[in-house]
């Protein structure tokens, strides 16, 4: 099995729950894995979110529909924008074991192990632990706020690798 780090920032999504809509934005970790010829990606924030796609890409956009899904589900479920609020903070926690495979996969990396060519046109990021987050804010804050310069959602590889 291969285990490869990847960094994802500027991910947004809006969701509407019974009395409520908000706007997530988050950065966070993936550790995306080839075992048998199959490709995972497998979040370290939020930890939990374990899907399977074809190719690295295949699965990272997969995960991102399946981190979308989990924030609507739980939207739908919280009568109150707090307890959603709360309630995306305990999704987005870290996955102990997942965290501990991510690192090492950065650290393989950092020993000079060679980047497949699947990852090569990865923008290299500087990787820093206060870089990952996830935001909640209701809707109509966001909409009385000056406009946001526009987030492009990215994915790359720790600097280090």
């Amino acid at each position: 099995m291969a285990d490869y780090p990847i960094l994802f920032s500027g991910f947004r999504h809006v969701v509407k729950g019974p009395s409520f809509e908000a706007v997530i934005t988050a950065n966070g970790r993936t550790l995306i894995s080839e075992e048998d010829g199959e490709w995972w990606c497998s979040g370290v924030e939020p930890g939990g979110i374990i899907v399977e796609g074809e190719g690295p890409s295949g699965a990272f956009e997969k995960f991102g529909a399946a981190f979308r899904h989990a924030l609507e589900d739980i939207a739908e479920g919280a009568k109150t924008f707090a307890v959603f609020e709360t309630e995306v903070c305990a999704l987005f926690n870290t996955d102990p074991n997942d965290a501990r495979r991510w690192e090492a996969a950065l650290g393989h990396f950092q020993k000079g192990a060679e980047i497949p060519e699947q990852f090569r046109n990865l923008p290299r990021k500087v990787w820093n632990e206060s870089d990952i987050e996830v935001e909640v804010r209701p809707l109509e804050k966001l909409e009385k706020a000056p406009m946001e310069a526009a987030v492009r959602e990215e994915r790359s590889l720790p600097l280090a690798a």
